[in-house]
């Protein structure tokens, strides 16, 4: 439902904590106490208009693949380390910065397509 607040749930703003923010904390707060050597890498795409596009890498046009052993793959995905939970914020900001949007009755500025950050 557009305008219902899931962006805002997710994200935050100003001084409210998201989603994002917390998941991210806890990730490398548990990694921190029990795999320190654990090396954190994302990726980030969208599925819009029936094509792929990665969000971390200039809206590079991907395709989704299924390998050899049945499980999807998306081929040329960029992956980027991840030191902090900062890092993770920032590529989560910077991915939403280039997703498909479009003005609705509810919101200037929503999200058009579906986003997998991984």
């Amino acid at each position: 439902q557009t305008g219902s607040g899931k962006t805002w749930t997710m994200s935050g703003e100003r001084k409210v904590v998201g989603i994002y923010q917390y998941t991210a904390a806890d990730m490398f707060r548990l990694r921190a106490s029990h795999a320190p050597e654990m090396c954190v890498s994302v990726s980030y795409f969208e599925i819009y208009g029936g094509q792929v596009y990665d969000l971390l890498n200039n809206r590079k046009r991907l395709k989704v693949q299924e390998n050899a052993k049945k499980e999807v793959c998306v081929p040329g995905l960029s992956e980027h380390e991840a030191h902090d939970a900062d890092d993770i914020i920032d590529a989560i900001n910077s991915g939403n910065g280039v997703r498909a949007t479009g003005s609705t009755s509810a919101n200037e500025r929503s999200s058009r397509s579906h986003a997998v950050f991984q």
